[in-house]
């Protein structure tokens, strides 16, 4: 059974993006609890008390809904490839080479293999 893969578009929105669809949706629900107050001044018997309530509520539901978090499914790559007639880079399938890897041969003259530990005297610009 092959492995699934990974997509980028199969990654969440980023924490910042996220973060600005909450704040914009908490507002948006205060606004219109604004409204409800403005609105509870301007218009007489009960329905001035659906308002009233309206705005006493909403304040509990913009929190609600502005901390959940986005938990919308997106069909992962492999799904949405299955049956699929789009051309594609790889068919998944790749040549190995067979063979041993000699590390006790000299490196060409060209690689060096110092390491910052080897050098003795730190490079200033």
């Amino acid at each position: 059974m092959a492995e699934p893969r990974t997509s980028i578009t199969d990654a969440p929105d980023a924490a910042s993006r996220d973060a600005s669809k909450r704040t914009k949706r908490y507002l948006i629900m205060m606004g219109i609890r604004v409204v409800c107050i403005m609105t509870a001044f301007l218009i007489p018997g009960w329905p001035k008390w659906v308002v009233i309530a309206a705005a006493a509520i909403l304040p509990g539901i913009a929190v609600l809904v502005a901390n959940q978090p986005n938990r919308r499914k997106i069909a992962s790559s492999q799904e949405q490839d299955e049956g699929s007639d789009r051309p594609q880079l790889s068919d998944g399938s790749y040549d190995v080479v067979p063979g041993e890897l000699d590390e006790t041969s000299e490196p060409p003259s060209h690689v060096s293999r110092s390491t910052p530990q080897d050098d003795p005297a730190p490079h200033t610009s």
